[in-house]
């Protein structure tokens, strides 16, 4: 009686508790990693998506190479940075500064699965590039339909 009552109450809700929890939800990490971007001050991300693999360039300017790890983990791709503040002579004198010298760590979700293994990484002038295959299940595949015999 009581399920059945309770059946009854969720047919007259136009949308479930749950859709609308993971809506809200989805809202709010989107807000929140904006707002992380907007303030952070760097870096300028670019994502482009071709047909066998994804592009992906972040702005990292002043960071050395070597100071830069990427990992790539099914449809997620962390990049992490450290700049360093090199000791300036007139920086004593310095009354006001906007650049930042700080770690930077920043997870990206991807839009469709890559194959980590082929994954290759570029720094070139302050801007790292990524170029990601994408996985071979996650291709479209065409298939020609044909009469039934």
């Amino acid at each position: 009686m009581l399920m059945r009552l309770y059946d009854d109450f969720n047919s007259l809700i136009p949308f479930k508790p749950s859709d609308l929890n993971r809506h809200l939800s989805n809202l709010v990490d989107s807000f929140h990693e904006g707002m992380n971007r907007y303030l952070s001050g760097f870096p300028r991300l670019n994502m482009e998506d071709n047909e066998d693999h994804i592009v992906v360039r972040v702005a990292l300017p002043g960071v050395k190479a070597d100071e830069i790890h990427v990992e790539v983990v099914s449809d997620f791709l962390t990049v992490k940075a450290n700049r360093e503040r090199a000791e300036d002579p007139e920086s004593a004198n310095r009354l006001y500064s906007e650049r930042r010298f700080e770690r930077y760590e920043e997870k990206f979700k991807l839009p469709c699965k890559v194959n980590g293994a082929m994954t290759k990484a570029a720094y070139t002038d302050g801007v790292l590039a990524i170029t990601l295959a994408k996985d071979e299940i996650e291709k479209p595949v065409s298939v020609k339909v044909g009469k039934e015999d």
